[in-house]
């Protein structure tokens, strides 16, 4: 199992594919949306942990990329804003989940276990937004 890690800075990286690897997941450490796109066409991702944002772009760059080409993979949003309207935003953008800073330990094993839940179901479902849409 893959995790992608995607932040700008080395320390928020550092410090989540720790939690991460707590959690007895091995992480895929990145600092750009450019190097993530590589990854994700190359690895297939059980989900991706981002900043909100990068030096060359933000969670919603990455969101839309996973959205057209990589439905089944779940992004969950890390921010040092842990806002509820942001919290709000991140989901209405199209992310799974969004954890505010300074996270514990115990918070990004929970929001990995559930990513890992939906990463399943939609791996059961293709595409599974296309048929929602169909059948409605």
């Amino acid at each position: 199992m893959w995790i992608l890690v995607l932040s700008s800075s080395e320390s928020m990286r550092n410090n989540l594919s720790e939690a991460l690897r707590l959690s007895g997941i091995s992480p895929v450490p990145c600092g750009t949306l450019t190097e993530a796109h590589v990854f994700l066409s190359q690895i297939s991702f059980s989900a991706v942990f981002c900043d909100d944002v990068l030096c060359d772009g933000t969670y919603h760059d990455l969101v839309e990329i996973a959205r057209d080409e990589f439905p089944r993979v779940p992004v969950v949003v890390v921010s040092p804003v842990g806002d509820w309207n942001e919290y709000l935003k991140a989901l209405g953008a199209g992310a799974f989940d969004y954890v505010g800073m300074p996270f514990r330990n115990g918070e990004i094993e929970r929001v990995l276990q559930g990513a890992l839940v939906e990463h399943l179901q939609r791996k059961r479902v293709p595409h599974a937004e296309k048929v929602a849409e169909a059948q409605a």
